[in-house]
């Protein structure tokens, strides 16, 4: 084997090596960026508008959140607004702190005095798992993207 031979030999195998190590890098580079996909919750992770049959959600990037819910399909029975606040978890598997600002009910007979209304000055937790916000103020649950169909109702 000449000189000339025996050098680009060597060559193209350094330029492989390096090839494959810069591989293994990326490889690495894309395991972290996987793994950090899931972010810390704050406020704006229970931003949007979620739904549920007959009752809808609505919450702000600022956690400011309004609550609908309907007898059958057209009348109000409740409107409930909150403030979240103490996000936790990941932005997949959330929790905050909601402390009801106002609260209007148009049906007196969905609540008694074993299941009362929220009022307002009251805190309760609410959870967001796999896109599914559950709450228990009025112990219902919202659905936004990601939700598993008839995970909020029909």
């Amino acid at each position: 084997m000449t000189v000339r031979r025996f050098r680009r030999s060597l060559t193209a195998v350094l330029l492989a090596a390096a090839a494959l190590a810069s591989l293994g890098l990326n490889q690495k580079s894309h395991a972290a960026i996987t793994a950090g996909a899931t972010r810390s919750a704050t406020l704006a992770t229970f931003a949007g508008d979620w739904v549920g049959q007959d009752r809808s959600l609505k919450i702000t990037r600022k956690g400011v959140g309004i609550e609908l819910a309907y007898d059958n399909c057209c009348q109000r029975a409740i409107a409930v607004h909150f403030q979240l606040t103490s996000p936790a978890g990941s932005s997949a598997h959330a929790t905050a702190l909601a402390r009801v600002t106002f609260v209007h009910v148009y049906d007196k007979t969905d609540f008694t005095k074993t299941s009362p209304a929220p009022h307002p000055g009251e805190k309760k937790r609410i959870r967001l798992n796999n896109g599914v916000i559950s709450e228990t103020l009025t112990y219902q649950r919202y659905c936004g993207r990601g939700a598993k169909a008839g995970a909020c109702g029909a």
